[in-house]
């Protein structure tokens, strides 16, 4: 087969075939300059026919081309990943073929490739670190998107001294759960006794053959020996029943220490720091969910000589409700008090949901409440 020259129509060159994709570049030199079209040969088999429209801004820097559209990626099927050599080529629409420009130095360029039908495998794993003088980890290996699977061999070293090979294939729930993976994809080393120890270590885990390093590896650490780990234990335990000791004592002495009795000035604090607030979110309660039935509520109030202050938060009780159908009576009770009927006279002129009640005598609890109660509009009454 006759490869490509400069007075050809299509001109290209198939660079390379590595982890199972072949690339390369081919254009049509005469116009309207189409993307050529390649035909592609395994095993001197046809398997595909590809067009020629990556990117590849290098060729077509170093040849003037006004599109740099010209290359192309192949990915060989899997039925050739077998591990077994196979050759590939390339060729024109003419069927001339693609030269192969890796051709050792002097050579002329080949018409076919010989490869290996083998990728890469791409790794995801993690080294755990050791604990109880086990050292732990997983991996898992997955290749063109594929599953994630276990059963990767790796080899573990201390201080640049090889430990051995093993297999990452122990059970790892925890792994598959957050990856989807093999659950099958874990490994586990007992340290030797030799490497125990004060001395610190840098251990390192990499994935075989390639010898891939793993995410957290290397890393230095020490390890107890049986004698030293034996005495670490006896000093965590001591410190454990400690520790309950203390919260035992901190306990019985909570108990003993006297516990503030309740203060009516904490309240007052409260109820000034706060009270405007719930106001405020009753009365926005309510106008989201009002009530369907709106009742007139009396409240009585009999007084006889009362503290001016006292009397005063009794009135400004009712008269700070959010609900506003109410009516408040006032009885009094024949104290003939001159500064407690004018503050009544006062609180009738400032709103007129409030009416006093004179007795001329004082007639005792009953009589009182039976003059606010005939006194009432109000369809539910009650006593402040």
């Amino acid at each position: 087969m006759t490869s490509t020259n400069a007075t050809h129509r299509f001109i290209g060159f198939f660079d390379d075939c590595e982890d199972g994709v072949a690339r390369g570049w081919a254009f049509d030199r005469l116009p309207p300059h189409a993307v050529a079209k390649l035909h592609v040969l395994i095993d001197n088999q046809e398997v595909a026919q590809i067009l020629c429209d990556a990117e590849r801004p290098d060729v077509a820097n170093a040849l003037g081309l006004g599109s740099s559209k010209v290359g192309f990626e192949f990915h060989i099927p899997d039925a050739f990943i077998d591990g077994d050599k196979h050759t590939i080529a390339f060729r024109f629409s003419d069927r001339l073929a693609v030269p192969y420009s890796a051709a050792p130095e002097g050579d002329a360029p080949k018409d076919v490739h010989t490869f290996v039908g083998y990728i890469r495998p791409t790794y995801q794993g993690f080294v755990d670190g050791i604990k109880q003088g086990v050292l732990r980890g997983w991996v898992v290996q997955s290749q063109r998107g594929g599953p994630k699977m276990g059963g990767v061999t790796v080899a573990l070293s201390a201080n640049g001294t090889n430990l051995g090979q093993l297999k990452a294939d122990r059970y790892r729930g925890d792994v598959a759960a957050v990856l989807g993976c093999d659950p099958n994809c874990g490994f586990e080393y007992i340290i030797p006794q030799r490497l125990r120890g004060s001395t610190p270590r840098e251990y390192r885990v990499v994935v075989m053959p390639e010898k891939t390093e793993l995410d957290g590896s290397p890393f230095v650490t020490s390890i107890a020996n049986d004698q030293l780990e034996t005495r670490l234990v006896d000093i965590a335990d001591t410190i454990d029943a400690l520790q309950k000791e203390l919260t035992r004592l901190r306990t019985e002495i909570r108990n003993v220490i006297p516990q503030p009795g309740f203060n009516l000035g904490d309240y007052d604090t409260w109820a000034r720091r706060y009270y405007a607030d719930l106001r405020s979110r009753v009365s926005i309660a309510r106008e989201a969910a009002p009530l369907k039935s709106k009742p007139l509520v009396s409240v009585l109030v009999p007084t006889y000589k009362p503290l001016m202050s006292d009397f005063e938060a009794a009135i400004q009780s009712v008269i700070g409700q959010t609900y506003p159908h109410w009516e408040l009576i006032i009885v009094d009770d024949g104290a003939k008090s001159a500064e407690v009927a004018e503050r009544i006279k006062q609180y009738g002129e400032q709103d007129s949901r409030i009416r006093a009640i004179t007795l001329k005598k004082k007639p005792g609890d009953r009589r009182r409440h039976e003059c606010g109660h005939g006194s009432r509009d109000g369809r539910i009454y009650c006593l402040l």
